[in-house]
């Protein structure tokens, strides 16, 4: 009897099983066999949500991607290293976060929660307020003066990298809300005091939200130091076209100081920025103790050109005269970022920033 000759059906199927049988019995590569250098290699390129999805891989996976602080800073950067005027404060918002990724992550829940309203993290605000906190020499001024010498930090060494800390935890949001909040790390007390001038701006461009930002803000540097500069001294002024003053300086810790920012109400009228910072000086030069002097401006910047030169002029008077470095916080919907920055410079140490503005990270 003569061999049945296999249909042309037969012959695909039977080509197709030796196929299978050849892949079946093909060696496999194991990701986890190599080295962690190498596997980090693997996955250097991946955006976020798929660096998310490989931790749920393996155990060794989720260890080695959460705590690898160079793949979660590329990956923070390349979704809000461009918003240049707070971009700054990545490095030490991180420290305070623990890792790059829990950075990462409490951004991107600040981003969801707030939309479309860009507004910084709880471990942003940390640094704005380490960076207010700290205590740089004005160069020029004489060492015979009344307020603290004693150290040498007019520019900022960059930060170090973010420890390996203990597995991850969720990272709690700031509240500003909640100004206790600020006090979540705890943080060394130090015995020097910090003279600050709080200038809020009250006149109608603010909006109601805007302006309880504003107020969040003031509540919340009032308790940071208070927790780990106990003998400094806050003065808070609100302004339109005139500046009025809500409380002289103060010691933090005196309850009447917080008072006076719950109770403070919005003045409304036109904007000057330049009559606060002036008076924000006349405090300073009366009424400061020995130590260190700063003064926080929250705006949204809204003026005139010769306006801005002028708050320029006196920014740069405050600190020739009374070693007040500058702090900018803009706050609003059109916050003008190169105005506020402008103003920032007239000291050495003074830096802008953007507490909330409409906006997208896109």
């Amino acid at each position: 009897m003569s061999p049945v000759t296999p249909t042309p059906l037969q012959h695909h199927l039977h080509h197709h099983q030796q196929q299978q049988q050849h892949h079946l019995h093909k060696p496999t590569f194991d990701l986890t066999a190599l080295p962690d250098e190498l596997i980090s290699m693997c996955y250097a390129d991946l955006p976020a949500t798929d660096l998310v999805a490989l931790e749920h891989v393996s155990r060794r996976l989720r260890h080695l991607i959460a705590y690898d602080s160079v793949c979660w800073r590329r990956c923070t950067d390349a979704r809000w290293g461009h918003l240049t005027t707070n971009s700054v404060l990545l490095p030490s918002a991180a420290r305070h976060a623990g890792t790059w990724k829990n950075l990462y992550s409490e951004k991107a829940i600040c981003d969801a929660k707030n939309n479309p309203w860009l507004t910084l993290c709880q471990s942003e605000m940390l640094a704005i307020l380490d960076l207010i906190k700290q205590h740089p020499v004005a160069p020029h001024l004489p060492t015979t003066s009344h307020w603290s010498t004693t150290t040498n930090a007019t520019h900022h060494s960059p930060p170090s990298e973010p420890a390996t800390p203990p597995p991850d935890k969720p990272s709690p949001l700031f509240s500003f809300s909640s100004p206790a909040s600020v006090m979540a790390h705890p943080a060394p007390m130090h015995h020097q005091c910090i003279n600050i001038v709080l200038l809020i701006d009250a006149s109608s461009s603010v909006t109601d939200d805007d302006f309880d930002a504003m107020k969040n803000f003031a509540r919340a540097l009032v308790a940071s130091l208070r927790h780990t500069h106990p003998k400094s001294a806050v003065a808070l002024v609100q302004f339109n076209q005139h500046p009025k003053v809500e409380i002289s300086l103060t010691p933090v810790s005196k309850a009447k100081l917080t008072t006076a920012i719950d109770n403070m109400e919005q003045l409304m009228g036109s904007t000057d920025i330049a009559a606060p910072i002036r008076r924000a000086r006349e405090i300073l030069s009366v009424e400061a103790l020995p130590g260190d002097r700063a003064i926080v401006l929250l705006t949204d910047g809204q003026t005139h050109a010769d306006e801005l030169h002028e708050s320029e002029k006196e920014a740069r008077r405050a600190y020739e005269e009374v070693g007040a470095r500058m702090f900018t916080l803009g706050v609003g919907r059109d916050v003008d970022e190169l105005g506020l920055g402008r103003v920032a410079s007239g000291s050495e140490g003074g830096m802008n920033f953007t507490l909330r503005r409409l906006g997208s990270t896109k």
